[in-house]
């Protein structure tokens, strides 16, 4: 379920805390090999904002994919093993639709929220004694919205998503071991602490503890009362355990002397690291205390915390059982070798797992993406064979089209020769020949209405595809456009309101759609369904003021519809805007927007109608007008304030109709 095949390049994203971590992939059809890791540090900090970090991260993906050059915006990606629940799985031997009712009736028992709050997945490794074994994960809906909230706002989107202990099982596949071995895997990060736990690749147990390397940090914050960034810069450069047999002091800073010394440094450090052994030993004690818990055998380690000297001596000193650094090159079943530099081999191995492919021996697949992105998934694979199909229905209705006009030509001429010899009322020719003129006229009707029909399905292709064109894929899928005689019928899933709401925006000014409705019927959770009644062919004016108006839509978000050109006057330009209360500021200010990109798109135009529609009763008037050229130009160079032109144009409108009364009751 991971990453797909087909693809010429291929990216994985691990975000964490300390660093982003991106695996480049060139995939083929049977292996695929990893062209590069990069691994660059966020600079957050546990007392910034939530979204000030979310800020942060976003302008650094941003910039990072240009720096690297990289073409595709469509990642597979990591949710940290902090926000999972994972419950171990012992169930009787079923397949197929047992199996899921099965797994989902276990899920519904052990994870503490309902079912439709969450995305599960499972994985089962084999079955012995007359039951299956496997494990079952699963994840908060908000958590995996909030995640592709965040990609999305990087302009990325996700194909996949797993869960980093998942990867870092999987990277660790080709790890040379004996036949009935019991391997710890920690990989000690900057927030949590994965612990897993194999035997024979069976994942036996899986734990994220909440201490890790922010924790020394901010113990020496603390202690030393200076600031975060300071502190980690110290641990990094200049931190042991008391395990660590040579001093890193030398060279030491000026700013830091005669602050701290290395015993400080040492035993704050030490006396923190515990709490860390404290989480491994809870976990291993409590796999060992289950049925078919067995003694761990030794432990392997990873991630950047680990790279503080004196890690492994410490562990083995606390534990008492052997531990072993982990070498991504030689535990991860795809070459590694010359991709990893000394800054990324401890530190992005769970990123490594994403490039592992499902065909390899062992593998654990799992993907926690929404429906609504598996729903655009499926559309996008089937988007092209749409367009192919209806470009066929075109090409085969233009043809028909093209051969009854011949037959007609034809028959036209052979009418004609025979009306120059014989009269065609008269005698059995002239009988024949009447027969003729009638199947000529009936050819004729058929032509106009396949004329008709071929005018008709072009006009509704072009909406199809505007349709396509303007749907927000990242909040929003579409799963069926229903094409009736007077209306289309537009069904699709969105991620939020703020989807819906997005989609609804873009609909709005598009030209090609004159009038649309939500009809969506209650309960309907997260699908919708837009009527849309009224659909329009633009001309070549609104299509020039639609390709500059569009990126300010959220500035004018009151424009209902825009005309250019009427039967009288083919230079006319018409402005709806919905209204509800009084005129005000904000409408006036939106008033001027359309204004400006009218004048600044140079289209050609005579008069400028305003006009207003009230929503709740249904009733357009026309508001006020704009008859030449100097008055627009004096309100967009802000001579005029639009407010009061309004005010003006009203305050003639009253004077004439008042004169007009007062002329009729004289005659």
């Amino acid at each position: 379920m991971i990453l797909g095949l087909g693809k010429a390049s291929i990216v994985g994203l691990d975000v964490g805390f300390h660093s982003v971590k991106i695996v480049e992939i060139a995939a083929g059809k049977r292996q695929r090999a990893v062209k590069r890791v990069v691994v660059v540090p966020t600079g957050n900090t546990p007392d910034m904002p939530d979204e000030e970090r979310q800020q942060r991260l976003i302008q650094l993906l941003q910039s990072v994919w240009k720096e690297l050059g990289l073409r595709t915006r469509r990642v597979h990606t990591i949710i940290p093993g902090r926000a999972v629940f994972y419950r171990p799985l012992k169930i009787p031997i079923v397949t197929g639709d047992r199996l899921e009712k099965i797994v989902r009736y276990e899920a519904k028992q052990q994870i503490p929220f309902p079912l439709d709050q969450i995305l599960l997945d499972y994985h089962i490794f084999g079955g012995t004694g007359g039951e299956l074994e496997g494990i079952l994960i699963a994840i908060r809906r908000d958590t995996i919205s909030d995640h592709v909230r965040l990609l999305a706002r990087a302009g990325l989107r996700p194909d996949s998503i797993e869960e980093s202990s998942v990867c870092l099982f999987n990277a660790t596949r080709a790890i040379e071991r004996e036949p009935e071995e019991v391997i710890g895997i920690v990989n000690i990060g900057a927030t949590t602490t994965d612990i897993i736990i194999e035997h024979q690749h069976v994942l036996k147990f899986r734990r994220s503890a909440p201490v890790a390397g922010n924790e020394l940090t901010l113990a020496l914050q603390n202690t030393l009362e200076r600031s975060f960034g300071e502190c980690e810069d110290l641990k990094t450069r200049f931190g042991r355990l008391s395990t660590g047999i040579a001093s890193r002091f030398e060279g030491l800073p000026p700013e830091w002397e005669g602050q701290v010394d290395e015993s400080t440094l040492v035993d704050t450090l030490d006396t923190v690291f515990d709490r860390v052994v404290t989480e491994i030993r809870r976990s291993i004690d409590y796999y060992i205390s289950q049925p078919d818990g067995m003694a761990v055998s030794r432990l392997l380690i990873s991630g950047g915390t680990t790279e503080l000297p004196g890690t492994v001596e410490f562990l083995e000193d606390r534990l008492g059982i052997p531990v072993q650094r982990l070498e991504p090159d030689s535990a991860c079943p795809i070459d590694l070798a010359d991709v990893l530099t000394e800054e990324t081999t401890h530190s992005a191995l769970a990123a490594c797992g994403l490039a592992v492919p499902v065909t390899s021996d062992h593998h654990i697949s799992m993907n926690f993406i929404p429906e609504t992105i598996q729903q655009r998934q499926a559309f996008e694979s089937k988007r092209s064979y749409m367009v192919i199909q209806g470009l066929f229905l075109i090409l085969l209705v233009g043809m028909s089209v093209m051969y009854l006009v011949k037959q007609l030509q034809f028959r036209q001429e052979v009418l004609e020769y025979i009306r120059g010899v014989i009269n065609i009322e008269k005698g059995k020719i002239g009988e024949e020949l009447a027969r003729v003129r009638t199947q000529q006229d009936e050819m004729r009707r058929r032509f106009t209405m396949l004329r008709d029909i071929s005018l008709r399905r072009g006009k509704v292709m072009d909406n199809l595809l505007e349709v396509v064109k303007i749907t927000p894929t990242s909040f929003v899928s579409i799963t069926s456009i229903n094409i009736e005689h007077d209306h289309m019928l537009v069904k699709g899933r969105a991620s939020d309101d703020m989807g819906v709401k997005a989609f609804m925006e873009e609909i709005r000014l598009s030209p090609f759609i004159r009038e649309m409705r939500n009809v969506t019927e209650e309960g309907s959770g997260d699908a919708f369904t837009f009527r849309v009644t009224d659909l329009h062919e633009p001309n070549e004016k609104e299509m020039t003021f639609y390709s500059g108006i569009r990126p300010k839509r959220l500035e004018v978000p009151l424009l209902r519809n825009f005309i250019f050109g009427t039967q009288k006057d083919p230079d006319a330009v018409q402005f709806e805007f919905y209204m509800e209360g009084q005129l005000n500021e904000e409408l006036c200010r939106q008033f001027s927007t359309v204004l400006e990109e009218l004048i600044n798109s140079k289209i050609k135009w005579s008069t400028i109608i305003y006009s207003l529609f009230n929503p709740s009763t249904e009733k357009r008037v026309n508001a006020f007008r704009i008859e030449n050229e100097a008055d627009a130009m004096k309100l967009y160079h802000g001579e005029i304030e639009i407010m009061d032109y309004i005010e003006e144009f009203w305050k003639k409108r009253d004077e004439e109709l008042a004169a007009r009364r007062r002329s009729r009751r004289r005659s």
